[in-house]
């Protein structure tokens, strides 16, 4: 039976990762980094499914790990500020889910 402190823990954390990330990829835009700003939009999809459908689908919450953490890997390769906020969310977002998976 998976913790329930756990599983509200990573549905909280996919909702605020989606957010920071629909901001993130908005603020590459305006600077021209479409690559960034996809995988931002991309990890911010996964994420709100996860927030949308819950944690029965183990492929969905996979998705959003390995999304979260293709987001981090991208955006920790801006020096930029909010590059970096948004990797260290992502990185929490995919710790967080993992120890539900």
């Amino acid at each position: 039976m998976e913790n329930p402190d756990l599983v509200k823990e990573c549905m909280d954390s996919c909702e605020k990762c989606a957010k920071e990330c629909i901001k993130n990829a908005n603020l590459c835009l305006e600077e021209g980094m479409e690559d960034c700003a996809r995988k931002c939009m991309e990890c911010a999809s996964a994420c709100n499914r996860v927030v949308n459908e819950g944690l029965i689908n183990t492929n969905v919450v996979e998705d959003c790990i390995n999304a979260c953490i293709a987001c981090a890997e991208s955006c920790e390769s801006h020096d930029n500020d909010h590059c970096q906020e948004c990797a260290d969310v992502c990185r929490t977002c995919a710790e967080t889910c993992e120890m539900v998976y």
